[in-house]
């Protein structure tokens, strides 16, 4: 029995109908943008923040630590730093020492060029209206670990008695500074004390101490100036140890494989925005450690790109981070003791 046309003709329309159904399907589910997403443009802060890095010149007194691997350590923590604050919207400084000379007697370059970093920002401070500004002093032997956290998370929230600096060392530590005229003063008085050179006179709190930090350090343990620094943990800018970075298994695998301190459960581990490279580096582990923050960047671009793909969203993919609230918390602990 030969089928009727009528019958095929009603089947190829059936065949018809379903493709043109799927296909409108697919059209509501399948993306229709690029995956070349638009820049994400930053939000508004309520922190202005710059990152400041200073290499001592050769002629300075540990610039034999950098002879094999310091230069090496240098150029991958400018770069970790120049990405952090291009994908953070943050300024990013850096000054080499030149071996400069004031009335036939060395000048401590570090000291000057926090002085002209933060006159620079005075300067351009005009429009900034009400936000904080901040001045990020970070030595030369650091990279971003998670650029996940924004860095002034762990800034002392207003409603705090604020110091004018924070730091976990000021000796060898990453120093904040916030930018006003009191600050602008304290350098210029520390600065003073160190090219005048006097260790035995009343008024010099410094015992003789040699570096900017030094002259620094003493001058805030004198009576009248407590209360201008205070002090914050180690770990979240200044530590030799890897801690866990994430709740993300292929994160917390990867601290593992380099080493870090993993003891830590999944839910309660330690903030940690920098990582500090210990004296014997070597080439090999600098590209290990910096493993890890790409892997974040890697999952947060992924992230911006599917937003934008499938829902024409542009995100901020760092922003996207399952631990927020908790570091959040944490550092709101921290500067609780500091409530006015």
């Amino acid at each position: 029995m030969v089928p009727s046309y009528t019958l095929i003709k009603h089947f190829l329309l059936i065949i018809l109908i379903i493709f043109s159904l799927v296909a409108i399907h697919l059209i509501g589910i399948l993306p229709t943008r690029g995956n070349n997403h638009p820049t994400k443009v930053h939000g508004p802060s309520d922190r202005d923040i710059t990152i400041l890095q200073y290499s001592p010149s050769d002629t300075e007194g540990e610039a034999h630590h950098w002879k094999k691997v310091g230069r090496s350590v240098r150029s991958y923590s400018e770069g970790s730093l120049r990405k952090y604050c291009s994908a953070r919207g943050y300024v990013y400084v850096r000054s080499v020492g030149l071996g400069l000379s004031m009335d036939g007697a060395s000048v401590d370059e570090e000291g000057l060029v926090v002085l002209k970093g933060v006159l620079d920002i005075l300067e351009r401070g005009d429009g900034v209206g009400t936000r904080e500004r901040w001045l990020i002093l970070v030595p030369s032997d650091r990279i971003i670990i998670n650029p996940s956290i924004p860095l002034d998370t762990f800034l002392p929230p207003t409603s705090t008695a604020q110091p004018l600096i924070v730091s976990s060392g000021l000796l060898d530590g990453t120093i904040l500074l916030k930018i006003n005229g009191q600050i602008l003063e304290l350098l210029m008085d520390v600065i003073e004390l160190k090219r005048r050179g006097s260790k035995d006179s009343d008024d010099d709190h410094t015992n003789g101490a040699e570096s900017f930090r030094q002259v620094l350090s003493e001058y805030l343990l004198h009576e009248e100036h407590r209360g201008k620094c205070a002090p914050i943990p180690t770990e979240w800018f200044d530590s030799t140890t890897l801690f866990p970075q994430s709740p993300d298994p292929s994160l917390k695998v990867a601290a593992e494989e380099i080493g870090g301190d993993t003891t830590t459960t999944e839910h309660e581990y330690t903030p940690q925005l920098i990582y500090r490279f210990p004296p014997s580096t070597s080439r090999k582990h600098i590209q290990d450690m910096l493993k890890i923050p790409d892997r974040i960047y890697a999952q947060a671009e992924k992230y911006e790109q599917d937003m934008w793909r499938y829902y024409g969203k542009i995100v901020d993919g760092l922003n996207n981070m399952e631990d927020k609230e908790r570091i959040e918390g944490q550092s709101k602990k921290w500067w609780s003791r500091y409530e006015t």
